[in-house]
């Protein structure tokens, strides 16, 4: 597997994924095991999207992610499996957070927030997620590829708007 879980951060940081000292462990082995699902699933699928037509430079990427650490010394591939594990994390954390979005809570529910925390909007979290890893997949896609990008659903940007 290409991401990990040090991927996911700024907007792509998931809640839990990491135990704060002192903490007990067993909130974040159960997010760490959902997060791993979730990363199972749909890391093939953006690879597949990404790399349309280009089997071989998957294979060869793969490969090189599978070397130890010390042995993955190219610069240009360290450069394009970084690029990768960050539009991997952030389109996980897209479909995680969407599917979190809508889990049932029992009616007359209260989620309790200290006094200053900030309320976050979970549909705009997602879109920043989404536009930041359509960017991404873009830049790298022309640079890699030297021509335009197909029209696979990881190439559009979703409108903030919903317009």
């Amino acid at each position: 597997m290409i991401v990990r879980f040090v991927d996911f951060k700024s907007e792509a940081r998931i809640p839990d994924l990491y135990a704060p000292v002192g903490a007990n462990a067993d909130i974040n082995t159960a997010t760490q095991a959902e997060v791993l699902e979730y990363c199972e699933k749909y890391e093939p699928q953006f690879l597949e999207m990404f790399y349309r037509k280009h089997d071989a430079e998957l294979e060869e990427i793969l490969a090189y992610n599978e070397l130890p650490e010390e042995q993955q010394t190219d610069a240009e591939k360290n450069s394009i499996l970084q690029s990768l594990r960050n539009m991997i994390a952030d389109y996980v954390a897209f479909y995680y957070f969407r599917a979190m979005s809508v889990l049932n809570s029992g009616v007359g529910a209260v989620i309790m927030q200290p006094q200053h925390a900030n309320r976050t909007d979970i549909v705009n979290k997602c879109v920043a997620v989404w536009n930041d890893m359509v960017r991404m997949a873009r830049k790298l896609h022309v640079a890699m590829f030297g021509y335009e990008y197909p029209k696979d659903e990881i190439f559009h940007k979703i409108n903030f708007l919903n317009l």
